[in-house]
């Protein structure tokens, strides 16, 4: 096993760039530490290229992530991944690269009809292979890194470019290859990871919450806000300290000290009694200034564009079926909220609807319009 390069002094670095300087694509994936750290990291990069070679980078031992900026930015070099968005998302947000040409071997398996799309379904349906993802869910900022670990990374993209061929041959076939190409240029902007919210807003976005009554709530925003202050202090995801349902359980209960029942299933036992003052901090806080959730208000959509919703999403059925693709992958439902709305009349207004892409105008656009047509 070649040993994870830690510097771009590092022969095999020089070796990598020499090989992408001379070919037309690598494949490439990330390993992140997001299931058991709060200030998540580049663990580990693995990069495949062209000339048969796969290297593995490894940022916490040394290698900066920003000398791939040269690779990842090259617009004439093409970037194959597995699920691109994520990793597009991390790199921005922690190297600041902002990678160019891009091909995502799942969006191509999706717009193929496959109906499993995961790394090991593609491999096996592309090209007759059987891997293991047991290492998947690893702590990957654990070193070092087992002989097993380096190899499960490592196939992760040394037969993606493979795969690339493959898929390219039976997007031709369909007459879809410009389609993915468009989405895949679509990833290029993608934001970084988001910002961690205030931890006193955190509370709004968890399933459940929405049922509480105001002192519940008040409780709970103190106790998802105690939570995720401790997460960011002792570097564990927020889970990993206190689940979702046991501090609603615990806000539902409004009573001073809380259930012993539900606080033992507080993961981090030292920081019950964090978990204690949080909690009458909620029951303390005065009637006048419990918080409230904004709530969409219900709008009536005009009975003709009601029906045109209806029609579009009755018509993508029978597309879906057609077309062997998914509901969503046809046109997702913000799309036909979309074009409801703006009633085009001709595939130039039909094209002006944002977010659309050109291949669902080329692909849907006259059925869409003789939809929309219809009294």
């Amino acid at each position: 096993m070649t040993p994870a390069i830690r510097s771009t002094n590092d022969h095999a670095f020089q070796q990598l760039l020499g090989e992408a300087s001379f070919g037309r694509a690598i494949a490439i994936d990330t390993e992140s530490d997001s299931l058991y750290h709060y200030h998540q990291k580049v663990c580990l990069i693995q990069i495949a290229t062209e000339a048969g070679s796969s290297y593995l980078l490894d940022p916490l031992e040394g290698f900066p992530v920003e000398a791939l900026r040269i690779l990842l930015e090259n617009p004439n070099l093409t970037k194959v991944f597995h699920g691109a968005d994520y990793d597009i998302a991390l790199l921005k947000a922690k190297a600041s690269i902002s990678i160019r040409n891009v091909y995502d071997t799942m969006i191509a398996a999706k717009f193929l009809g496959r109906t499993e799309v995961g790394l090991q379904a593609t491999l096996r349906d592309e090209l007759g292979l059987t891997i293991s993802k047991g290492n998947q869910k690893d702590d990957w900022s654990a070193r070092p890194l087992s002989e097993e670990q380096q190899n499960y990374a490592l196939t992760d993209v040394s037969h993606l470019l493979e795969v690339v061929a493959k898929q390219r041959e039976g997007l031709e076939e369909k007459g879809r290859l410009h389609w993915v190409q468009e989405e895949c240029l679509a990833l290029e902007s993608l934001n970084g990871l988001p910002e961690k919210a205030i931890p006193r807003e955190v509370f709004r976005d968890v399933k459940g919450v929405s049922a509480l009554p105001p002192r519940a709530l008040a409780i709970f925003r103190e106790l998802m806000a105690c939570r995720e202050v401790i997460a960011a202090e002792i570097d564990l995801p927020p889970f990993r300290v206190a689940v979702n349902e046991a501090l609603l359980s615990l806000a539902r209960s409004e009573k001073d000290g809380g259930d012993e029942a539900v606080l033992a299933n507080i993961r981090k036992r030292d920081y019950v009694d964090r978990f204690r003052d949080a909690l009458r901090l909620g029951l303390d806080i005065l009637e006048g200034d419990l918080p409230t959730l904004e709530r969409g208000r219900r709008i009536e959509l005009p009975l003709k564009q009601q029906r045109r919703v209806a029609a579009i999403k009755e018509w993508r059925k029978a597309a879906s079926a057609r077309m062997g693709l998914e509901l969503s992958l046809v046109i997702p439902q913000r799309l036909i909220d979309k074009i409801a709305e703006a009633n085009p009349a001709s595939l130039a207004e039909l094209s002006a609807v944002e977010g659309l892409r050109r291949w669902r105008v080329e692909a849907f656009g006259e059925e869409i319009l003789r939809l929309i047509r219809k009294p």
